[in-house]
C-alpha cells in the first residue's frame, strides 16, 4: 500500500488514506456487526458512531502499514517468508492491543462509555484487552497489510487524482458530522 502511495503526491496520499481509512472501518464495522449477530444473536450498531464505521479499525490498519513500511525501509533485506509473517503477526497483535487499550480508557474517561468487556475471557487485564483479541488481532493484521491492503490500493490506483480527493473529502465531512452529531448527543 505505501509503496504504491509513494507513486502520488503528497495530497493525494493524505487523501488515499483517508479513504482506506473509510474502508477499514466499514469492513470492521461489518465484522462487528456480524459477530454481535452471531454470537449475541442481536441486531445493533456496534459502535460509538450512529454511521457504520468503526474508527478504530482503520486507525489500527494503517498505524500497522505505516510502522511495517517503516520497518522494511530501515531493515530492506528481504527475510524468509516464515519471519515476515511472524513479524506482522507480533506487530499487529501488539499495535491493536495497545490501541485497543487506549481507546479504552480513554471512552471511559471523557465519555463514561465501556465500549467492549473482555472480563469473560482467560488472560484479560481489566476485560480492556486479552490474549485471545490478541491474537486474532494479530491473524488480521497479516490478512489485512499483506493481501487486503495492497489489492484496495490497486483498485484506488485506477481512478483519478480528482475523483480520489473528491471521495476523500465527502468521506471527511460524513465522518465529521456523525463524530459531532455523536458528541452533541451524548
Amino acid at each position: 500500500m505505501l509503496q504504491t502511495m509513494e507513486k502520488t503526491t503528497r495530497r493525494n496520499q493524505f487523501f488515499r488514506s483517508v479513504v482506506l481509512f473509510f474502508m477499514f472501518c466499514v469492513m470492521g464495522w461489518c465484522w462487528e456487526f456480524m459477530l454481535g449477530r452471531i454470537f449475541e444473536n442481536a441486531w445493533q450498531n456496534p459502535g460509538f458512531l450512529h454511521g457504520p464505521w468503526l474508527p478504530i479499525y482503520g486507525v489500527g490498519v494503517l498505524s500497522m502499514a505505516a510502522v511495517w513500511h517503516a520497518i522494511r525501509k530501515k531493515f530492506p533485506r528481504p527475510l524468509p517468508h516464515w519471519l515476515t509473517a511472524v513479524s506482522m503477526f507480533l506487530l499487529a497483535g501488539s499495535l491493536a492491543t495497545a490501541l485497543e487499550w487506549v481507546t479504552s480508557l480513554a471512552a471511559e474517561h471523557f465519555f463514561g462509555l465501556k465500549l467492549w468487556d473482555y472480563s469473560q475471557y482467560p488472560w484479560n487485564l481489566d476485560g480492556r484487552i486479552c490474549l485471545y483479541a490478541w491474537t486474532l488481532f494479530g491473524f488480521g493484521g497479516i490478512l489485512t497489510v499483506f493481501f487486503l491492503l495492497p489489492r484496495f490500493s490497486k483498485w484506488l490506483d485506477r481512478l483519478r487524482p480528482v475523483a480520489e480527493i473528491r471521495l476523500g473529502v465527502a468521506i471527511l465531512v460524513i465522518m465529521g458530522i456523525d463524530l459531532i452529531y455523536t458528541l452533541w448527543s451524548l
